[in-house]
């Protein structure tokens, strides 16, 4: 065998070549897009989550952003207090900060 034959022998053939610069075969796309439906399939649930998270943070910031604070000196935080004694004689039980917001109206 001369070098010119075991050169020819060597190189790969011009079927070969062509068909490493044609791209992926129809396994490789089936097997890729398997696993990437199977990835999809197990990351949905993760992020629907995380989205459902994100609204209810998204409305309770706004909640509290729209709420108007209130600076409060003696003379109200008094009369919350006759207010909320007021009815705890009569047997009606109120959080202070419930006879606050009620009393202010």
């Amino acid at each position: 065998m001369n070098e010119e034959t075991a050169l020819y022998k060597s190189a790969p053939s011009s079927r070969t070549r062509r068909s490493r610069i044609a791209g992926f075969s129809m396994v490789e796309l089936a097997v890729s897009m398997t696993v990437l439906l199977i990835l999809t399939a197990i990351a949905i649930p993760s992020l629907m989550r995380s989205f459902r998270t994100y609204q209810l943070n998204d409305a309770a910031t706004r909640l509290f952003d729209g709420l108007r604070i209130v600076p409060l000196g003696r003379p109200e935080g008094a009369r919350a207090g006759d207010w909320r004694r007021g009815h705890a004689s009569t047997g009606i039980t109120l959080a202070q900060a419930d006879s606050i917001v009620a009393r202010l109206r």
